[in-house]
């Protein structure tokens, strides 16, 4: 901001680099939509997690904004691949019963919480990438480690490659390998699909009404501007900017504990759709209320928990509601409009900084995205 004088009729840069960034984010999801039921889930990840690491490392040595605010976007990109596909890769090694568990790991929280005390303690923006380039050097190493998604390997036909895999989980779990006969009758029933249809791509998650009916409504629930413009907003929050990105994060780490009890008991959807109506309730207040100062904040950081706490069940339900062929273009689909969301909030909080009037704007939008 400083070194290139982003204040005063300037300051509208620093909100347009999150949203390119943001958008970024959309086509990288898009993309490895396509290449992780392409090329494998595995391979998609990490690849992604590379290019996470050498744009960091390029981001380090920018000259101009221009040049920071592409390769931000090209940050942007790789985040997309990193968050579509990890999760259903995960997903895809449990059943139902563990899914629940898996998204209550509270791995971006924590990992969240790192950013503001970094920060605090070296507020430069060229340390904080190389921060970042070192931290995309850690999950590099599970090349060597995680196997590939055996639901992929099976409907791509590579019978033995998951039968290798599926003996070797056995093994380090000390138990007898399951009868894996019915991996080829998977992979019978999936080529004789392809034979009929050569590629799935996006239009197969509207080709059926049902199927349309799935993508619409998880859509529109991962259309998460209000997240982001809480998240985007802490800069409006009074007191320490620092200490209330902290907040913003570790009041998150509560909401793991309670998807492990609300996503396998009262079930995905009520959760769902319970904390999202919560959070929608807390920012009505926060904006009518008079009182500013620890009201406000008090309401941000509950809202945010409700909201981290519905994002996180409805990414189990997300990835429950589509076949293996298609599971991943389906969550990039859902993941697409979280990013749109992302770069119009960072607008809105432009809009904010610049008019007291709108100040409450994104709390306004999220109501009416909630009642919807």
């Amino acid at each position: 901001v400083f070194q290139w004088d982003l204040v005063c009729e300037k300051r509208w840069i620093g909100f347009a680099i999150t949203s390119i960034q943001m958008a970024g984010v959309l086509i990288g999801s898009i993309i490895t939509g396509y290449s992780s039921d392409t090329f494998g889930r595995k391979t998609s990840f990490f690849a992604s997690q590379l290019c996470l690491l050498v744009f960091n490392t390029i981001t380090i040595f920018s000259i101009s904004w221009k040049m920071f605010a592409v390769l931000r976007f090209f940050i942007g990109l790789a985040i997309g691949g990193v968050t579509t596909v990890s999760f259903p890769l995960a997903m895809e090694f449990v059943g139902p019963k563990w899914r629940g568990i898996l998204g209550a790991i509270p791995a971006f929280s924590v990992g969240a919480t790192l950013i503001p005390l970094f920060l605090w303690m070296v507020p430069d923006w060229k340390y904080f990438h190389v921060f970042n380039s070192v931290l995309c050097v850690i999950p590099l190493i599970g090349w060597f480690y995680v196997p590939e998604s055996i639901r992929w390997l099976t409907v791509s036909g590579k019978i033995e490659e998951a039968e290798k895999i599926i003996r070797h989980i056995a093994k380090k779990n000390n138990t007898v390998p399951p009868n894996t006969g019915i991996l080829k009758l998977i992979y019978e029933e999936e080529k004789a699909n392809r034979e009929k249809r050569k590629d799935y791509s996006y239009l197969d998650l509207v080709r059926t009404k049902e199927m349309a009916k799935r993508t619409a409504i998880c859509s529109i629930a991962w259309y998460s501007a209000a997240f982001y413009c809480i998240a985007l907003g802490v800069q409006n929050l009074s007191g320490n900017l620092f200490l209330n990105m902290f907040l913003l994060t570790v009041v998150e780490m509560p909401s793991h504990l309670i998807v492990l009890f609300s996503a396998n008991t009262i079930g995905r959807r009520w959760a769902v759709a319970g904390f999202y109506y919560a959070a929608g309730a807390l920012t009505l207040i926060a904006a009518l209320v008079s009182v500013y100062g620890s009201v406000i904040n008090g309401c941000a950081m509950v809202a945010n928990l409700c909201v981290g706490t519905s994002w996180t069940v409805m990414m189990v339900f997300t990835t429950e509601q589509y076949p293996t062929v298609v599971r991943n273009l389906g969550y990039a689909a859902s993941n697409t409009m979280a990013r749109v969301g992302a770069i119009f909030s960072a607008q809105l909080i432009s809009l904010v900084s610049n008019n007291n009037g709108l100040q409450f704007m994104p709390y306004i939008v999220f109501i009416f995205r909630k009642c919807l």
